[in-house]
């Protein structure tokens, strides 16, 4: 008796302990979708997805996506990444209002990798529709459109989607038409076996690669829980190294979308977000190459419990989604140390380090703080960058280090140092007032303008000169040039052509120029 007692506890204890989590939808074998068969209604024409409560049929998604690009040529450019094994197009809309500034911080948001993941799908369409109308009208969507390029493919997998034909999601299909699970076919950091690389994930990476994403994320359906990197590991086999920068993202994500909808995120984790590996290890994941190989924060969102869900239930996603879909555009502005693997590191937007703060950079990598940048930097701040560099700096200062460098910046001034050197700057300087140089120092390309008067250092043919409220720069050869304030605040970006560029300067004081694709380094114009 105490046998058969004993057997029945331990096979309740099992099940208790195997009811705690949700199955993962992405692991392998993938887990079918059980309940009652969801009302799909279709949209046959772009007018048809007025109320967002249906999905498009594939000729509508392209019609779509061109007529958004028709109407707002100032804010969108629609690219192909490529085509599906099917010829099936794969496209990636790409929003900026600031189409002339370098180096804006790139944003990636990907959707339906998986071909019956659909909540996505609609998800991004709807992303793109509001954002484009908000323009002008919306300051936190127009703040992100003059700051950022946004880039959106809403749909990764289209043949898997419209496996049974053109005109409906109905009956779709994880996998793509080689029936291969394009989220274990990616290139893996962390494992010796590679698969034969798909069409569709090809024309992906070489889409990625053209790009400098620093942030992105990769929507999926079948669970609620947002999934950050390493899914090839647990957490305490190999944690992430910005795992508790995950773990903020995360919680800041569910808590928006728990304001609209307090169920939301509850399914898999009560917290609604967990490290990859720590649900189920998996390899071949995009999240993982991404991180891995692009340097980019990439995570996987799971936003919707039902892969497809009805299609009323589209707008409600929506009202619960959509802050946080944004929001999470905007962390890209807060990055501000390094990634573990790559050769750039790039810093945006305002950047404030307060006491003793260490930014570890890995490998051969250069730290470059540009465009919208203002970097005050106060008390005892470690830069460890390019090997065994060591940078401390204080005040409103802009410094470019490569190489095995020491360099002590107070106050207002700019430096830029190659190679093994040593300097020490004081007071406003752009290679002038007190500087003690010892060893070998190289400063390239300096220009300097006096805006109260013509003062001009010219160098590499480069000529910059005042003409009453306007600077103007000559001879960069074709490049973009930017004007930016004291404090990094991008004021105007031209283009040269046959004649000069001209700047309006409101008022004297301290400028920052940028010419073409180089760091900001070529040109400061000061009080």
């Amino acid at each position: 008796m105490k046998k058969v007692f004993f057997l029945i506890a331990a096979m309740l204890f099992v099940h208790a302990a195997t009811a705690q989590l949700k199955p993962r939808p992405d692991a392998f074998p993938p887990e079918p979708e059980t309940g009652a068969p969801k009302a799909v209604t279709m949209a046959t024409t772009p007018a048809e997805m007025a109320g967002w409560d249906r999905y498009p049929t594939y000729g509508t998604y392209v019609s779509m996506m061109q007529q958004w690009a028709a109407d707002f040529p100032e804010l969108c450019r629609l690219d192909t990444i490529g085509t599906s094994i099917n010829g099936r197009l794969i496209l990636s809309m790409e929003i900026t209002a600031n189409h002339t500034a370098d180096s804006l911080p790139e944003f990636f948001y990907s959707s339906t990798i998986h071909g019956d993941e659909v909540t996505g799908y609609v998800m991004m369409l709807r992303l793109i529709d509001t954002l484009l109308r908000g323009y002008g009208s919306n300051p936190q969507y127009t703040d992100l459109m003059n700051t950022t390029l946004i880039c959106i493919n809403p749909l990764a997998n289209p043949d898997g989607t419209y496996r049974r034909g053109d005109n409906s999601v109905q009956r779709a299909v994880r996998y793509n038409a080689n029936d291969v699970d394009l989220n274990r076919n990616w290139p893996d950091p962390f494992s010796s076996t590679q698969s034969t690389l798909e069409q569709e994930n090809a024309a992906m990476i070489s889409y990625v690669s053209s790009h400098n994403f620093r942030l992105s994320a990769n929507l999926h359906g079948g669970a609620e829980v947002m999934n950050y990197p390493w899914d090839s590991y647990t957490s305490q086999q190999n944690p992430h190294p910005k795992a508790d920068w995950w773990q903020e993202v995360c919680q800041r994500f569910v808590d928006t979308s728990r304001t609209y909808n307090s169920s939301h995120f509850n399914d898999t984790y009560s917290c609604g977000y967990t490290a990859g590996g720590d649900w189920y290890v998996i390899s071949g994941g995009r999240q993982d190459y991404m991180n891995y190989y692009q340097n980019c924060l990439e995570l996987t969102m799971e936003i919707s419990t039902n892969k497809t869900v009805s299609s009323d239930q589209l707008p409600v996603y929506w009202g619960f989604l959509q802050h946080s879909l944004v929001n999470y555009i905007a962390e890209i502005h807060g990055l501000v140390d390094a990634v573990p693997q790559g050769d750039t590191v790039t810093v945006y937007d305002t950047v404030q380090v307060f006491d003793t703060t260490v930014v570890e950079v890995f490998d051969t990598t250069v730290v470059e703080v540009f465009d919208t940048t203002v970097v005050p930097v106060f008390d005892t701040t470690v830069v460890d960058v390019y090997d065994t560099t060591f940078v401390e700096v204080y005040d409103t200062t802009f410094v470019e280090v490569y190489d095995t460098t020491f360099v002590q910046v107070y106050d207002t001034g700019y430096v830029q140092v190659y190679d093994t050197s040593i300097v020490q700057v004081f007071d406003t300087v752009m290679v002038f007032d007190t500087v003690a140089v010892y060893d070998t120092v190289t400063v390239y390309d300096t220009i300097v303008v006096t805006i109260e008067g013509v003062g001009t250092t010219d160098v590499v043919n480069t000529r910059i000169y005042q003409r009453g409220g306007q600077v103007i720069v000559e001879g960069t050869e074709g490049n973009a040039v930017a004007m930016y304030d004291r404090v990094g605040r991008l004021m105007a970006s031209k283009r040269d052509g046959d004649s000069p560029v001209c700047f309006d300067v409101p008022t004297t004081g301290t400028y920052m120029i940028k010419i073409g694709g180089y760091p900001a380094r070529k040109v400061v114009v000061v009080k």
